[in-house]
């Protein structure tokens, strides 16, 4: 078992029965990475989201797409779990530094699989039916974990501790690094991206469609849409590249992001 994997660390969540404790994120320190969990009405067992925030954290507009996204799919019929992995660590933001950036990236994915965890073992979950979602930073991060086991350190790192262990079902993407898109998948993804993105072009996550191989691969390009299209802020400059809300795009974008998951539900 690896050092980051075999850890111990409190996780608190603004669960529906308050704070919740489970397995460490991070190999050092005693740092508590917050989520919050929302679930629709009824006793389930249901399918679940993970939400990962992009480079600048839970910031106002995030927090509030975030929170319009979340809405969405529960009224869809998924729980939702949204990671907060800066805001316990002291990160304001990696978006200005590359090696934070690649710092994050890694320790960001263990977040992910120890949600996944978590969520299996919660009596409203239905376990074999478990995605994941990242925005930006978050999208890259997604993305790795969709690829083989080459395409990660950390996803490597579980199936060689566990070979049987479960993975996420699919796998969503809005606007990530399309640099990070692994050549092999073996998770379904789905792309988002916005046709003026310049943080994160969208035209290589199109391409890459002639190069994958392996699960399933989509990507949908939205015309006139900058990078973070599916937040509710106005088009403004941000670290030096355009952001900006387009409410057609971020309406498709959902729907397209729920057909996804119930495609590869099993």
């Amino acid at each position: 078992m690896t050092k980051a994997l075999a850890s111990v660390l409190a996780v608190c969540g603004l669960v529906l029965t308050g704070c919740s404790t489970i397995g460490q994120l991070t190999p050092e320190g005693d740092a508590r990475v917050v989520f919050s969990m929302s679930a629709p009405s009824g006793p389930g067992p249901f399918p679940a989201v993970i939400l990962m925030h992009g480079c600048n954290g839970l910031d106002w507009g995030t927090e509030r797409g975030m929170a319009r996204h979340v809405g969405y799919l529960t009224d869809a019929g998924f729980v939702t779990l949204v990671v907060d992995s800066f805001a316990s660590r002291g990160i304001d933001t990696t978006c200005s530094s590359n090696w934070k950036m690649a710092e994050a990236t890694l320790f960001r994915q263990y977040d992910a699989v120890h949600a996944m965890r978590y969520l299996r073992e919660q009596p409203v979950v239905d376990p074999d039916n478990i995605f994941l979602v990242g925005m930006s930073q978050g999208g890259s991060v997604a993305v790795k974990l969709a690829g083989d086991r080459l395409a990660s350190i950390v996803k490597r790192d579980v199936l060689e501790e566990d070979p049987s262990h479960p993975w996420f079902r699919a796998i969503v993407a809005y606007y990530p690094w399309c640099p990070h898109l692994p050549k092999r998948l073996d998770t379904p993804l789905l792309v988002l991206s916005g046709e003026l993105d310049d943080w994160t072009p969208s035209l290589g996550c199109f391409w890459h469609k002639a190069v994958v191989k392996g699960a399933p691969y989509e990507a949908v390009i939205y015309e006139g849409a900058h990078h973070s299209f599916d937040l509710p802020i106005r088009i403004q400059t941000f670290a030096g590249h355009t952001v900006g809300g387009n409410p057609a795009a971020t309406a498709d974008s959902r729907r397209k992001m729920v057909d996804w998951f119930r495609k590869h539900m099993e």
